[in-house]
């Protein structure tokens, strides 16, 4: 599968198949009439993992149908993973990764903070790995219509697991207009007040839409990852996780279970989006 497809898939929202919030009706409804934006997809662990679709493509449609897919078959099932867990964090948490970077765009103009819950509670309650992570800076600012800051940094703690375990670091990104922000993102702020929080229903975006979300996406990465490189940058070429993660967090007040890192991070806030003075 190629990173295109993979895309895709990840988008494939109209689906028979939407893991808790199927049910029977539903799945017999939406393949009869086609409503069917998931791929069959060989399954990586049997043998038949080489062969691009199944030989007998009706089989697999009355699976569809019956909703009797399973991830044990020769052939899975493949749609959008926000019918799960839309952050992909959790897969991340279970993997053990030391270093898991977040970017929530789901449509939250009140910054509720709903995939982000979802992903905290289904970590902890399956895989019994908390997540601790602060967002109240990143609420909005009574009677500005800016945000407080446009990210935040957690802490995973493996060791509430592991004993010997390494915590991780999660690294939150949100889209959020904070008012430090070039002109043309302001300005478009101001002709749009829904971005960048925008329907998803919008399929359609312009030339100035598309820019405005690179251009802001580029801002809150820039100021959320600042002065990391070179706190975590090797002698011999490659950046150390360990002082990366350090680095994020210590100006958050949080400690990592073990660290392997003697650098010290910089005082200036990762996240230092701050409304302007």
């Amino acid at each position: 599968m190629r990173l295109g497809m993979a895309v895709a898939l990840s988008g494939a929202a109209a689906s028979p198949n939407m893991g808790t919030h199927s049910s029977p009706p539903l799945n017999f409804l939406m393949t009869m009439f086609n409503v069917r934006l998931g791929r069959w997809c060989p399954n990586p662990r049997k043998a038949t993992w080489t062969h691009s679709s199944p030989g007998i493509g009706l089989f697999s449609l009355i699976a569809e149908l019956f909703g009797m897919t399973n991830a044990d078959a020769n052939y899975v099932y493949l749609s959008d993973g926000g019918h799960f867990e839309n952050l992909g964090i959790y897969e991340l948490v279970r993997r053990r990764c030391r270093l898991v970077v977040a970017v929530d765009v789901a449509s939250d103009k009140e910054m509720a903070f709903e995939d982000l819950g979802n992903a905290i509670r289904k970590c902890a309650t399956d895989l019994h790995v908390s997540i601790e992570i602060d967002v109240s800076k990143m609420d909005l600012v009574k009677d500005t219509g800016l945000c407080g800051a446009s990210c935040a940094v957690g802490a995973i703690r493996y060791s509430h697991v592991d004993p010997i375990g390494v915590d991780g670091t999660l690294l939150y990104i949100k889209p959020a207009i904070v008012g430090s922000e070039n002109a043309d993102v302001l300005n478009y702020r101001k002709a749009n007040p829904a971005y960048p929080h925008q329907s998803t229903a919008d399929q359609w975006f312009d030339e100035a839409q598309f820019e405005s979300y690179r251009a802001l996406g580029y801002h809150i990465t820039k100021a959320a990852l600042a002065g990391a490189a070179g706190a975590s940058e090797m002698a011999g070429g490659g950046h150390d996780i360990a002082a990366l993660c350090a680095h994020l967090m210590r100006p958050h007040g949080l400690a990592l279970a073990e660290s392997t890192s003697g650098r010290a991070p910089s005082s200036e806030a990762a996240c230092g989006n701050e409304l302007p003075l």
